[in-house]
């Protein structure tokens, strides 16, 4: 939901992307044939450059390979005609970011030409996006979206000036798709209402969240073809119709630290690990992909890939992807090159842990502030690792992704109902300990 942290080479880069252009691409999309595939997705950073400035033949070939979707801006990309190598690339936009720094030569004409794009607060005062606040500011303004023919009519000219050349991009990773209004903020990073240029009245959340899915709406009717990433809240009130709508203007929605996130807790309360799968199983449901995009710190050591893996797996409908940011063509785990192939049940309770069977194997999670368990397996199994494995001791946020030895496996025990029901919707203003957005 907030902006990637980047240096500010890659800043400029982000400054600059609406000004570039490419077309439709029509490539093969290289999603996995079958939910056990992982599709492993890359959001890229500066430490990418060394890989990616002037690749090798061989590192062209291993993240053809090995990276299905890559976010990326489109000004480095268009650098040594990198769309020619690898073209399943998505160009980064933030939905509602006016950047503030007067040196910039897109974004400062905009400021000066246009004050009354920008959100303030009852007294005038500029608002943020709040992000990366320090003295008194934060690096992007927070854009009036009330008006279709304002900011928002300017933002999709620009946009649509990405996607006229060949070879293509394939679509958008759309930024702070935040139907919060607690996103935005004063310069101290203290969540601050908007005045709502539309009535002269406070903004109320309702029409916060009615403007930015009108605006999602707007993209998409604007650009129909191509694919369209949201990085937006996942926790809130999955039952608002603007809510419903923004999901609908979206192929995939990603979720921000996947369940790498430590705000994550057992059981099936709010904030709990359990509801996080119901809210993807909701975004099946309407026909979105998701993308579970670990990021280190939490991310970076391998049981923590496993877990991410395996959670992956227990939701896949090879469409879904699975990211790491820390991983690189010399730093590479292996785990991400699984393919347990077709799957043959959903998920289901298994001896307390969460268990999905597929025809090469099975994957297995015990969620976050569970006890740590220890099941005999049905069979030898192959771990990521190599090892061979008849039994496995998983403890809390840990999980398995397990290969048969024969890729036959056995009858899928039918679903379970798992260790409980879901409790009901809580608004967030009564959760004080809400994971950060």
């Amino acid at each position: 939901m907030y902006p990637f942290q980047f240096s500010s080479r890659a800043i400029t880069l982000i400054l600059s992307a609406f000004a570039i252009a490419a077309p439709l691409a029509a490539a093969n999309s290289y999603l996995g044939p079958t939910e056990g595939h992982v599709n492993f997705y890359k959001h890229s950073a500066p430490s990418d450059d060394s890989y990616t400035s002037s690749p090798s033949s061989s590192t062209i070939a291993f993240l053809g390979s090995n990276w299905t979707r890559l976010t990326t801006f489109a000004t480095y990309w268009d650098q040594n005609t990198k769309l020619s190598w690898y073209s399943r690339a998505w160009a980064y936009l933030d939905s509602y970011a006016i950047y503030t720094d007067p040196s910039d030569s897109f974004f400062a004409p905009v400021v000066r030409q246009h004050p009354e794009w920008i959100l303030r607060d009852v007294n005038g005062n500029p608002l943020f996006i709040n992000y990366a606040c320090a003295g008194g500011t934060c690096p992007q303004y927070a854009a009036n979206i009330t008006d279709p023919n304002g900011f928002r009519a300017w933002w999709i000219r620009e946009a649509l000036g990405l996607f006229n050349r060949t070879p293509a991009y394939k679509g958008l990773f759309i930024d702070d798709v935040n139907l919060d209004l607690q996103c935005v903020s004063n310069g101290n990073g203290i969540p601050t209402t908007p005045v709502d240029p539309a009535t002269g009245q406070l903004m109320t959340n309702d029409a916060w969240r009615t403007y930015l899915a009108d605006f999602m709406a707007q993209v998409r009717a604007a650009l129909p073809a191509i694919e369209i990433v949201h990085n937006s809240i996942w926790f809130l009130d999955w039952s608002d119709p603007n809510i419903q709508r923004e999901i609908q203007a979206a192929d995939w929605i990603n979720l921000e630290r996947g369940v790498n996130d430590n705000g994550l807790r057992g059981g099936w309360e709010y904030w709990s690990y359990n509801r996080f799968l119901t809210f993807i199983d909701f975004l099946h449901t309407n026909g979105k992909g998701v993308i579970l995009d670990a990021e280190a710190p939490t991310s970076d050591t391998n049981p923590a890939r496993e877990y991410s893996v395996a959670s992956y797996l227990l939701i896949s409908n090879g469409k879904d992807l699975v990211g790491d940011s820390s991983q690189t063509p010399s730093y590479w785990w292996s785990g991400f090159n699984s393919d347990l192939g077709s799957a043959a049940s959903g998920r289901y309770i298994w001896q307390d842990l969460w268990r999905r069977d597929f025809q090469g194997g099975m994957a297995l999670v015990n969620p976050p502030d569970a006890a740590p368990v220890t099941v005999t397996l049905p069979a030898a199994f192959t771990r990521v690792d190599g090892s061979i494995a008849n039994s496995i001791t998983l403890n809390a946020g840990e999980g398995a992704v397990l290969k048969s030895q024969a890729v036959a496996t056995q009858q899928a025990a039918p679903p379970g109902p798992g260790p409980s029901a879901p409790k009901a919707y809580t608004p967030p203003s009564q959760h004080p300990n809400r994971p950060r957005p």
